[in-house]
């Protein structure tokens, strides 16, 4: 630091009582990065970390004494679905003997036979992961570069800087790869598609993101997440408390049909099930959707037991009644009273509601307002 300069730091740490902590270079031998402060006894002593990026200037951290760290950091488990595990999946799929789902006498019992041994299998081939992930990650971030990261500061701490300098060039490398992977990937298809979506991730990846959104209930702790969501479940279920539950015997008008339900053959069911976009999150049955397209075929013949028996029996499998719901708020800020519930339920029971949809457009489609009848086939196009 040059003399003028000096003379004016000196000016100012005189006039305003502060003090100058950064006691080492932070550009090469010159110290041109300094903190001027009066709070310095409430704070550790300053030290030096790797430049960001392309800097020459090394980073400071600055500590203060009395320091609560919040774990930020989260357990995610999610399942691994690599071309190999994919290929046994599919080898077990196809030399699979659906006898146990064919010979059920009911319903429910084919039900239970088929995703007994769907889980069974998913369990087996694509077992469960769990990752620790920051809160503030990119979308971007991989295990991988993480690594690396902290293989780049051992190096700067241990003032190696042959190898700090390798690595920090590699830990440059790998971001920008991963960035162009991931927007090739998950974002670029998304600018004609859905602007919307695309400009969400656009956010995402330059971390302009919105905090999580948090619905206080009065009278429950913020923390206690368990009892908020009770709460919540309670207030929509207050919606329809009050209703007496439907009995199907006393509906004399429309009992007995007149006609049996329509026979679903196995090419009906493997076309819906073609359909179904992989990339969908899976239901409360946590099948993938992949799987489902992917397989389509070999599940045609399972599917089409069930559906045709539970068409026939006027029954729904206890799986099909199960769903995620995610209570959206309607108000800013959100309230509790003012929540609307999103559900997220089986692909194998949106394809029976599909059928049933169908049928009834065919049934009441000369019978009802042509307009009407072309809003409800918008209203149920299938979103990206």
């Amino acid at each position: 630091m040059g003399d003028f300069n000096r003379m004016q730091i000196n000016n100012i740490l005189y006039n305003c009582n502060l003090k100058q902590l950064i006691k080492f270079p932070t550009r090469g031998q010159a110290t041109l990065d300094l903190v001027l402060t009066n709070i310095g006894a409430h704070y550790n002593e300053p030290i030096p970390l790797s430049a960001l990026g392309k800097s020459d200037h090394i980073s400071i951290m600055w500590k203060p004494l009395e320091y609560v760290a919040k774990h930020s950091n989260v357990k995610r488990t999610y399942r691994s679905m690599k071309e190999h595990q994919i290929r046994e999946f599919g080898n077990w799929i196809q030399h699979k003997d659906w006898t146990n789902v064919l010979n059920a006498s009911n319903t429910q019992q084919k039900a239970d036979a088929l995703y007994e041994s769907l889980h069974g299998a998913v369990e087996s081939f694509f077992p469960l992961t769990t990752v620790k992930v920051h809160n503030n990650n990119k979308p971007w971030m991989s295990d991988k570069i993480k690594k690396l990261v902290k293989k780049r500061q051992l190096a700067f701490s241990t003032g190696n800087n042959e190898v700090y300098k390798k690595l920090r060039n590699k830990v440059q490398r790998e971001i920008k790869r991963a960035k162009q992977f991931y927007y090739a990937n998950r974002v670029r298809n998304l600018q004609a598609t859905n602007p919307r979506k695309w400009h969400q991730q656009i956010k995402t990846m330059t971390g302009n993101t919105k905090s999580e959104v948090s619905i206080p209930v009065p009278g429950v702790d913020n923390d206690d997440h368990v009892a908020i969501a009770n709460k919540i479940n309670d207030q929509f279920v207050q919606v329809s408390s009050h209703m007496t539950p439907l009995d199907l015997c006393n509906l004399e008008t429309y009992l007995p049909a007149i006609d049996s339900p329509p026979l679903l053959y196995p090419w009906d069911v493997y076309a819906e099930l073609s359909k179904v976009k992989a990339s969908k999150a899976c239901g409360p049955d946590g099948v993938s959707p992949r799987l489902i397209k992917e397989f389509a075929y070999e599940l045609s013949i399972p599917v089409t037991d069930i559906l045709n028996c539970s068409y026939h029996e006027g029954v729904v499998p206890t799986q099909w009644k199960k769903a995620i719901v995610v209570p959206i708020p309607k108000t800013k800020p959100p309230k509790v009273d003012k929540l609307r519930p999103v559900s997220l339920t089986d692909v194998l029971s949106k394809i029976g509601e599909e059928f049933v949809v169908k049928w009834i457009l065919e049934d009441i489609e000369d019978k009802i307002d042509p307009n009407s009848l072309v809003t409800s086939r918008v209203s149920r196009l299938p979103t990206t």
